[in-house]
């Protein structure tokens, strides 16, 4: 009776293991790969001085259009990114700006190029913790080791928040407080 006991815990406890939902990266690079993307998120800087900068964004293929929200001092600049190029708005005025040479490690691009990633490839590590999942998407650029953190939420996959790090220090942190990802029609 008691072998019997044990055997039917023990088979319990392997369906249950069992019924955990594995996780394969490549989920990302489905999910992210083609889409349109509308949020409003914030951007901390953490290099030089710290700040704190409230933005949207929309993307739409390969293009993206941020908007500064806040502070109020810089409140509705826009930039228009596309290809590796971006386009600074203000009211009636628009000017060609030039990007930082670590691409997506500004406010402005932040969010739009670790889309691109997340589209572009798996994650080279990642991390389940109860509702979350944490992927770790390292590169090299010259001599620079750039480390972008992107925590989702485990069922939906949606960016819950994101830190970016360039030779080890943490340069950026997104927190999105709205994100809404539309798949591209298959």
């Amino acid at each position: 009776m008691k072998r019997k006991f044990c055997f039917g815990m023990a088979l319990a406890l392997l369906l249950l293991a069992g019924c955990q939902q594995a996780f394969d990266p490549r989920q990302l690079v489905e999910r992210y790969s083609a889409g349109s993307l509308q949020a409003e998120y914030v951007i901390t800087t953490h290099a030089g001085f710290c700040a704190e900068y409230q933005l949207s964004c929309q993307t739409e293929g390969d293009a993206a259009k941020v908007t500064l929200l806040g502070p109020e001092s810089v409140a509705g600049v826009t930039a228009v990114l596309q290809k590796g190029e971006a386009r600074l708005q203000y009211e009636d005025l628009s000017l060609d700006a030039l990007l930082p040479e670590v691409a997506g490690f500004s406010p402005m691009d932040a969010l739009h190029c670790l889309m691109n990633d997340l589209g572009s490839a798996p994650p080279e590590a990642y991390a389940l913790e109860g509702d979350f999942l944490t992927a770790d998407y390292p590169s090299v650029q010259g001599q620079i080791q750039l480390l972008k953190r992107a925590t989702f939420q485990r069922e939906t996959l949606d960016l819950v928040s994101a830190e970016l790090y360039l030779d080890g220090s943490l340069i950026l942190t997104i927190t999105p407080q709205s994100f809404q990802w539309t798949p591209a029609a298959q």
